[in-house]
């Protein structure tokens, strides 16, 4: 009886270590003040928010990356660092935990308001090679990418990369790799599973007076099927739907308040400008009028004539007489028909 009395002892020991294991933050800063601090000097404060990652966002891993995924390790409560300056958001901060050949690896991931990278620092690496990409001349690689551009480096078959995609120093090869599809997890687990705290962090930056409440993501191909959304260009002579900017794959994050009032959307989309394409965002005023325009990449002459734009509203471009005009007309009727099928 003794015995089996230790033995059920034991056993409940295990499980509640497993259980209190579990509910903590699978991968966090260890100290956040200081890693915090070095990626964004002029950081005043942040904040953390946990979510948990189920198999639901490991299945939307693996289907965005295969054949990579989330190892049934990584699955649990994870943190991501909200970095502020005075009241300003001015990025995010996420561990993620890679497999390399010399074990787990750690990486501290800072991201901009748009989600590229600004920095990485390893927490925790025991390859030797680690100070050869830890060097600011290999950093520099890897600073202002997105999802999209880190997914360029990767191979077709999506295990490997594409030779010369990265200047790699020499016999990091294998560490290198890990760390592009650590990056790239990161940037996706963060978009899914933070999404709103994303969005409203990215809204309360220009929105003010009113507290965001609610935000409600639209996409591309929701609104190109709403029936009213293509003839409204047609009938005003636009016939070159989609040519400039890429609605289909575009998104629309829509801000409300405690009543349901609008305050405003961002789309993103990507556009394409002298037969180049970049990626834009767009941040609309509840009277759908432009706030303001951004559009990564491209010169400051191009910028400047975005600029122009803000300001304008919905009613002043029944008559598009350049191909900016074309652009912002499109995205101003997108986004009314996005907050009218809510």
């Amino acid at each position: 009886m003794k015995n089996i009395t230790i033995s059920l002892f034991l056993l409940w020991v295990i499980f509640a270590g497993v259980s209190v294991s579990y509910s903590q933050a699978y991968c966090a800063l260890r100290d956040p003040e200081v890693a915090i601090r070095e990626m964004y000097p002029e950081a005043t404060s942040f904040r953390s928010i946990v979510r948990v990652i189920d198999k639901t966002t490991r299945a939307d891993v693996a289907e965005v990356l295969p054949p990579q995924t989330l190892h049934f390790g990584e699955l649990g409560r994870h943190t991501l660092y909200i970095v502020k300056e005075y009241d300003t958001t001015i990025g995010f901060v996420q561990v993620r935990s890679e497999s390399t050949n010399w074990g787990l690896m750690e990486v501290a991931w800072a991201m901009d308001m748009g989600l590229r990278i600004k920095d990485f620092r390893l927490q925790r690496c025991r390859d030797k090679n680690r100070g050869k990409i830890e060097a600011d001349s290999f950093r520099e690689h890897l600073r202002g990418l997105n999802f999209a551009d880190l997914k360029e480096k990767v191979r077709s078959d999506g295990d490997g990369l594409i030779p010369e995609s990265l200047p790699i120093p020499a016999g990091s090869e294998a560490l290198v790799k890990s760390l592009v599809f650590c990056g790239l997890k990161t940037l996706l687990v963060t978009e899914l599973a933070w999404n709103e705290d994303i969005g409203r962090a990215r809204a309360n930056v220009w929105i003010k007076g009113t507290e965001v409440d609610r935000v409600i993501k639209v996409t591309g191909d929701r609104v190109l099927h709403c029936k009213d959304f293509l003839p409204k260009l047609v009938q005003n002579g636009i016939e070159r739907v989609g040519t400039d900017l890429n609605l289909a794959a575009a998104e629309v994050l829509i801000f409300l308040d405690k009543e349901n009032e609008l305050l405003g959307l961002t789309l993103e989309a990507q556009v394409k400008i002298q037969n180049a394409e970049y990626r834009s965002s767009w941040n609309i005023s509840s009277d759908f009028s432009i706030f303001s325009v951004h559009v990564d990449g491209v010169g400051l002459d191009v910028q400047r004539l975005f600029n122009k734009i803000e300001g304008k509203r919905l009613d002043e471009y029944w008559n598009c007489s350049s191909q900016i005009d074309l652009i912002a007309f499109e995205v101003l009727v997108f986004c009314q028909e996005a907050e009218s099928i809510i």
